[in-house]
């Protein structure tokens, strides 16, 4: 009896470790965040993220798991990486860049995609399907910039406004020149509008603005001109004329003045529509 006693001890124990590796951990929910930009900790952008994940009780490696996937510049990387968050069962994509947000949608359509696009979606043809999120765009701010434009060229008479066609519908474009108008009739300003569709057409963009001798300039965003930035901002200052921005990255850059969206706040907001998204995962 002594015997049996001790080998039924025996085997108690030896199963005990094997009871408990069959328990299931709990997985965290995943987020992917993909930046075509380098590589950074301290990236602001993605800082003011997760701060808003934090605002939300979500505490990183504890109650989520962070994804991050960067391209160094290195567009052509991104099939890549969204096939590895896609391998990595993601919950939910952050994808910020314009071009990070088309791959994505290109390789999945199950996967909720968080846009912070910096042109109208329906234009840009991302509206709709498993992509959710905010825009950067404020052309309903162009009348309260040409204001600005005034109180820094009192004697202007002559404003363009640069746009890159598909990154606005044709009737918002069309009200942020109808609000420009209207600000400018009292001071009998004229308003024209300039299209630069690709890179190389911002020299004869700025070329047509000194042959009409524009006194002033607004830029309205878009994918485009942001990584055109540099381009633009020197372009402006080759002009000689006082240019107003939508970002202020563009001021941060050299560029005049800026009025419009604050991004960080945009990406903090980001992070509600995540904590949605998440919600309806574990409630679907």
């Amino acid at each position: 009896m002594k015997v049996l006693a001790a080998l039924s001890l025996l085997l108690f124990v030896l199963g005990a470790p094997l009871t408990s590796q069959t328990q299931q951990v709990p997985t965290l929910p995943r987020v992917g965040w993909l930046w075509t930009g380098p590589a950074s900790p301290h990236s602001p952008y993605l800082e003011a993220f997760r701060e808003g994940m934090r605002a939300l009780k979500y505490v990183e490696g504890q109650s989520y798991v962070l994804d991050t996937k960067y391209t160094d510049g290195k567009n052509e990387m991104l099939p890549e990486l969204v096939g590895a968050l896609v391998r990595a069962r993601t919950d939910v994509i952050v994808a910020g860049p314009a071009p990070a947000l088309l791959a994505a949608k290109q390789i999945t359509t199950t996967i909720p995609l968080v846009m912070t696009l910096g042109a109208d979606p329906v234009s840009f043809g991302v509206a709709g399907g498993n992509v959710t999120g905010l825009t950067e765009i404020t052309p309903q701010l162009t009348g309260r910039r040409l204001q600005l434009l005034k109180e820094i060229a009192p004697s202007l008479k002559r404003v363009a406004i640069l746009w890159q066609p598909g990154s606005l519908r044709d009737e918002t474009l069309k009200q942020a020149r109808v609000d420009a108008e209207n600000e400018a009739q009292s001071s009998a300003i004229g308003v024209t509008i300039v299209e630069a569709r690709e890179p190389g057409d911002l020299e004869a963009a700025f070329s047509l603005m000194a042959t009409n001798h524009i006194d002033a300039v607004i830029v309205l965003v878009s994918p485009m001109f942001n990584v055109q930035r540099k381009q633009i901002i020197d372009r402006a200052a080759a002009l000689g004329k006082p240019t107003i921005y939508e970002w202020k990255e563009f001021v941060q850059s050299g560029g005049l003045i800026s009025y419009g969206a604050d991004l960080l706040d945009v990406y903090r907001r980001a992070a509600s529509f995540v904590d949605r998204l998440l919600k309806r995962c574990e409630t679907g």
